[in-house]
């Protein structure tokens, strides 16, 4: 048996919270316990790591005691109460040793009655509050109260803690109104809540009637009402019947009304489902799973929509980007007269430099003038000296912005890439 004293953070005063659970997640982390470990029981921490630590199961007279605990420089005693549940037990003893870790006096009695000593009252919040986050870490704790739909009994189960416990987790971390649970209740009720997220990918749900999430494909049996913000995923512009504006292959922007695929590469401009069972058709522009099947949609299959991880991925790496252009200034500028300015490319007979914008968009980061095109083909065509120099002539008289350089970048680049698979040979096998 190993022995450990206790580390060398001494609190005596209220902290944040965050910093608090923070120490807590440090200390576990250096005793090895992982998430693996959970439930985690506390009598059996205790005593397979302090060995100068001496533990007792006592008859207490009143069943709102909970522990005592005498601090020793060379041994320390801890006596529980063993008229209490042996959940409670593991809460108690989780108690005491937050007050073996983190606290200078020598000796605490702790009683589940109110207690009006200032000091004392700050003590006995860092081990409520510590052996709460230790026994039941927050992150887990969502998961597994989504998982378990928010029922007592089976969280009390799963972290091998009193339900007066869990009760108190779940009303501390603010989860007793933050979440429904559809499979309990009558989806028309989300009409009260404006907002209404999907659990795993943050999009807002417009359509209560979504059996699952377009973006990421979750089962929405739970939806999250309270405290996060909606997550924006990339999408195509759609018009008033939810077909394509432009072509996603062949970049054609005159779309015929009278087809239901581009009439130069024959792409089919609508997004449906591509369950042939299923039958929804004529989804929203940015919608990769179908809400009522689950399937991924026509443009997933067509590989113009990318999956939910990659599209975030390829927003942050785009983030990412501007935020180093912008060093110099901090300015990160959209430019909504960009379409206006190419149309006057158009109108002074500029016309090669406008069809290879026509597609195109841009902002102003930092001190750089940035063109994002769809395509590789443009992007080698905007960068000769010819193009961008009527770009910079241009823009700069008709519109007076402040810009050094100017970058071409294809928006396919921001998108992670992926290793192609390897096939195993015969002597890759490991036998």
């Amino acid at each position: 048996m190993t022995s450990f004293t206790s580390q060398p953070e001494i609190l005596t005063d209220y902290v944040d919270k965050d910093i608090f659970y923070k120490m807590i997640e440090n200390k576990l982390s250096s005793l090895g316990i992982t998430e693996q470990d959970y439930p985690l029981n506390s009598i059996k921490l205790a005593q397979k790591f302090y060995s100068n630590l001496q533990i007792e199961f006592l008859d207490f007279k009143s069943i709102n005691i909970g522990g005592i605990l005498f601090k020793h420089p060379n041994i320390s005693s801890m006596a529980l109460n063993k008229s209490r549940s042996k959940k409670g037990r593991n809460f108690d003893c989780m108690h005491e040793l937050i007050h073996f870790w983190f606290h200078p006096e020598t000796e605490y009695l702790c009683t589940y009655l109110s207690n009006n000593d200032i000091q004392r009252k700050k003590l006995e919040w860092h081990a409520n509050e510590g052996a709460a986050h230790a026994l039941m870490p927050k992150n887990l704790f969502i998961r597994k109260y989504k998982e378990f739909k928010g029922e007592i009994s089976k969280l009390s189960d799963f972290f091998f803690v009193g339900e007066r416990a869990i009760a108190y987790r779940i009303l501390n971390l603010g989860l007793d109104d933050k979440f429904i649970f559809l499979e309990d209740v009558n989806r028309y009720i989300l009409k009260k809540f404006s907002l209404r997220l999907c659990p795993s990918c943050q999009n807002h749900i417009s359509n209560i009637n979504s059996l699952y999430c377009g973006i990421c494909g979750q089962y929405l049996d739970t939806i999250i009402i309270k405290g996060d913000e909606p997550m924006n995923y990339y999408g195509y512009e759609l018009d008033t019947n939810l077909k394509l504006k432009t072509c996603p292959r062949c970049l054609n922007t005159n779309i015929d009304e009278s087809r239901d695929s581009c009439h130069i590469c024959g792409f089919y401009l609508y997004n449906d489902c591509s369950n042939e069972f299923c039958g929804v058709t004529k989804l929203p522009g940015d919608t990769r799973h179908c809400p009522q099947c689950g399937s991924s949609t026509t443009f997933v299959q067509a590989n113009i929509l990318k999956n939910w991880e990659d599209s975030l991925t390829w927003e942050l790496n785009k983030l990412k980007y501007e935020q180093n252009l912008s060093m110099p200034n901090g300015q990160i500028k959209e430019l909504p007269n960009w379409n206006d300015f190419l149309e006057f490319l158009a109108l002074s007979g500029l016309v090669y430099t406008y069809k290879i914008l026509e597609n195109s968009t841009a902002k102003i980061c930092g001190y750089t003038l940035v063109i994002y095109t769809p395509k590789n083909i443009f992007k080698e065509h905007i960068q000769l000296n010819d193009t961008l120099n009527i770009i910079t002539e241009n823009y700069n008289s008709i519109y007076n912005e402040e810009f050094y350089e100017i970058e071409v970048v294809c928006t396919d680049d921001f998108y992670p890439i992926h290793e192609e698979p390897t096939t195993s040979s015969y002597d890759d096998i490991p036998f």
